[in-house]
């Protein structure tokens, strides 16, 4: 399994992303985002969620989101999402507004609050009625001209499945995400070519070689996915088995009332028993 990684996988990716010695691959990776976007290119980047141990398997999966700040004090909040969640949009929303708002502490000025960017890499398609891959939200008016209430806070969505490579338009920022789909494929001329042209494409490459033959992050990653398969299994289980209970708790019912309007029309307990599939004594009590 462990060969088979992509940085498509929220661990391998925060362990690439954010690790404090390759504020250098997260910063490319930024810019690429932001530079298709119109925005000026980001100078420095600084990881304030360096890559740690997790602990705890069944921990929600902002253990392993990456929280970085750029050299104007703007903080990014960088998840890469494999699974869909139903309200994902809320959830996105609620996480960069206790972002922004947890920046003050008791006395502050609300003009200390630096502006808060979440990025959301999702290998799954969010919203069907929009054709683009990369969509950026912001507080705006809700009609012309549409002017923004503020630049303090924005969402990125990126959907992974919606990108077309095969096209002539090969952005720096799709050449970033065929990577992030395909590191695992070394021989894969595309991402020969990609590493050849970024030098941090290539590092990134490097460092995920690292991480796979890197025992107990692997170890981790196998461990991360019996404990999803096992909620996703008990998850299934109990929704069949309460389907199962309401399809029998509807067809005895059904059966009681069909009992029920027999017996009032004056036929025999055995026969209704003979026509329902109830007992007799089932239909005595009735």
């Amino acid at each position: 399994m462990g060969q088979n990684v992509n940085l498509t996988n929220d661990i391998a990716f925060r362990y690439i992303f954010g690790a404090k010695q390759n504020t250098d691959l997260l910063r490319s990776f930024l810019n690429a985002i932001f530079v298709s976007k119109g925005a000026t290119p980001l100078r420095e980047v600084e990881i304030l969620s360096p890559f740690l141990e997790i602990v705890q398997i069944g921990e929600k999966k902002s253990v392993v989101d990456i929280r970085a700040t750029d050299e104007t004090g703007k903080i990014y909040n960088i998840e890469m999402q494999v699974g869909k969640e139903e309200h994902y949009e809320k959830r996105a929303l609620i996480y960069l507004a206790k972002m922004y708002a947890g920046q003050l502490g008791v006395g502050e000025d609300y003009l200390d609050a630096k502006p808060c960017i979440g990025i959301h890499i999702l290998d799954f398609v969010l919203f069907d009625d929009l054709p683009d891959f990369h969509n950026e939200f912001k507080p705006l008016l809700s009609c012309k001209p549409y002017r923004s209430l503020s630049d303090d806070l924005s969402l990125h969505f990126i959907e992974l499945p919606k990108i077309d490579y095969s096209s002539e338009d090969f952005t720096f920022l799709k050449k970033w995400l065929y990577f992030i789909e395909n590191a695992n494929r070394k021989e894969d001329p595309v991402v020969k070519q990609i590493r050849k042209e970024v030098p941090e494409i290539d590092k990134a490459a490097l460092a995920h070689e690292r991480f796979l033959a890197h025992h107990r992050a692997q170890h981790r990653i196998q461990a991360q996915q019996m404990w999803e398969h096992d909620q996703t299994s008990a998850l299934n289980s109990a929704r069949r088995k309460g389907i199962a209970e309401g399809e029998a708790l509807g067809l005895a019912k059904a059966k009681r009332e069909l009992a029920l309007k027999l017996k009032n029309k004056g036929f025999k307990p055995a026969e209704i028993a003979k026509l329902t599939g109830l007992s007799v004594k089932e239909v005595k009590r009735l």
